[in-house]
């Protein structure tokens, strides 16, 4: 008795197409999110720097704030911020 080899890799490959499409298009939504995310925190600080009530030692402060509070997330230093 012969047994047939079945050969899944097609199949195979289709679920993986399937599971990297939709990893791209979860990345571009989260960095959409991002993006908007940087947008208000930028517009925020400048209006209250705008309107003289942040100067360079509360966004210092703040900057130190999110280093604590986000120890695990980079690029919330103050220069970056400014």
């Amino acid at each position: 008795m012969a047994y047939e080899i079945i050969n899944y890799d097609q199949d195979f490959e289709a679920i993986v197409n399937i599971i990297e499409t939709v990893k791209l298009w979860a990345m571009k939504v989260v960095n959409i999110e991002l993006i908007e995310m940087y947008w208000q925190i930028g517009k925020y600080i400048s209006d209250k720097t705008l309107s003289s009530e942040w100067g360079k030692g509360v966004v210092k402060a703040f900057a130190d704030y999110l280093q604590k509070r986000y120890h695990a997330v980079s690029g919330f230093s103050s220069q970056n911020i400014w």
